[in-house]
C-alpha cells in the first residue's frame, strides 16, 4: 500500500463530452464587498486550463453580489489592443471542498458566454496533478492536502464534464496570451 499526501477522485466522461466541454469542475467564489464583509457566495463551474497562468472568473457574477474590485489587470490578445480588467482578491472552493485564496484574479466579461463562471488557471493548479486522457475519456485533479504556500488546498475533488462550447480554450488562449508568454520556457 502507497501513502500519498495527494487525494483524488477520479471519474470518466463521455468522449466527445470531454473534448467538446473541457474538464469542468463546480466552484464557489468568494469575494469581499465595499464595506470588507464577505459577499454572498457566487456558485458556478469553472474550466480547468492549465494553459492560462491565471484565474480569471466572470465580472458580471462579482457585480452581482456586489464584490469590489482592488485594482485592475492589463491584458492584451492576439487579436485585440490592450484591455484593462479589475482584479479581486479572491477565495475560490473547488467542488465545495478546502479554499485556495488568490490575492488577485482578473474579472473578464466574456465566460458566462461560453457557459462557465470561472478559468482555473496554473495559480490554482500548482499544487495539483492534473491528467487529461481524452482516449479514455477521463480526467483526474489531485490537490494536495493542507496547508501548502499560504493556501488551504482542497483535497478530494470529482469531476463531471457538460455544457461548455469548444470555443472556451481558444477564447482562454486569445485573452490570456501575454500573461503566457513570460512563462514560455
Amino acid at each position: 500500500m502507497t501513502t500519498s499526501i495527494f487525494d483524488a477522485i477520479e471519474r470518466e466522461v463521455a468522449r466527445d463530452a470531454l473534448r467538446r466541454d473541457g474538464a469542468l469542475v463546480d466552484v464557489v467564489l468568494r469575494a469581499k464587498c465595499a464595506d470588507q464583509t464577505e459577499c454572498a457566495p457566487v456558485r458556478g463551474r469553472a474550466l480547468i486550463d492549465p494553459g492560462a497562468s491565471h484565474t480569471a472568473v466572470e465580472w458580471s457574477a462579482l457585480d452581482a453580489v456586489g464584490a469590489q474590485p482592488d485594482g485592475s489587470f492589463s491584458a492584451q490578445g492576439p487579436t485585440s489592443g490592450n484591455v484593462s480588467l479589475p482584479t479581486y482578491p479572491l477565495r475560490v472552493e473547488v467542488d465545495g471542498l478546502g479554499p485556495v485564496d488568490l490575492p488577485r484574479v482578473a474579472a473578464t466579461p466574456h465566460l458566462r458566454g461560453q457557459g462557465i463562471d470561472a478559468l482555473l488557471g496554473r495559480d490554482v493548479l500548482e499544487n495539483s496533478k492534473f491528467t487529461y486522457d481524452g482516449t479514455s475519456g477521463t480526467y483526474k485533479l489531485e490537490m494536495l492536502g493542507g496547508e501548502r504556500g499560504g493556501r488551504a488546498a482542497p483535497s478530494a475533488l470529482p469531476f463531471v464534464a457538460a455544457g461548455v462550447a469548444a470555443a472556451v480554450g481558444a477564447f482562454a488562449a486569445w485573452l490570456f496570451a501575454p500573461v503566457c508568454v513570460g512563462d514560455a520556457r
